[in-house]
């Protein structure tokens, strides 16, 4: 079988605080992100999926600027359209963005229907890797 696109790594960058999203790299871009909630500790690592991994995400017809624009705006302006935010808003009211990080993989492949294939494909998995080590979904996960 031919493969005629050469698909992106999976290697998640180190975890960034919320507040700092903005300062991330290619964030103009669709993809996959990890959104954790560390009290104590920050790992450096975010490929390991730590426990305290809350929401696994993707984006692929938006940039992830304007996803993460729309979680934040409901995990912290009371609005709705993004279940996560919402489920934050919920499960972390009260407690601000000063324990929340954020770690993505923006991606950009040449087939926009490629594209976002694989960036459901990543995310799908991600999730399911996440229920198998820890037994359970990540906390602001639905499905």
């Amino acid at each position: 079988m031919n493969n005629f696109y050469s698909l992106p790594e999976i290697t998640f960058p180190d975890w960034s605080l919320w507040g700092d999203r903005h300062r991330l790299d290619k964030i103009d871009y669709p993809g996959v992100y990890l959104l954790a909630h560390f009290r104590d500790h920050k790992p450096l690592n975010a490929n390991n999926l730590p426990k305290e991994v809350i929401y696994i995400g993707e984006t692929c017809n938006q940039t992830l600027q304007i996803r993460w624009r729309d979680f934040n705006s409901c995990a912290f302006a009371n609005n709705n359209g993004h279940s996560g935010g919402v489920k934050y808003r919920k499960d972390f009211e009260g407690e601000g963005q000063d324990y929340l990080y954020v770690s993505a993989i923006p991606m950009e492949l040449p087939k926009k229907v490629i594209q976002s294939l694989y960036i459901r494909y990543i995310e799908r998995k991600l999730i399911l890797q996440y229920a198998l080590k820890w037994g359970k979904l990540p906390k602001c996960n639905s499905k």
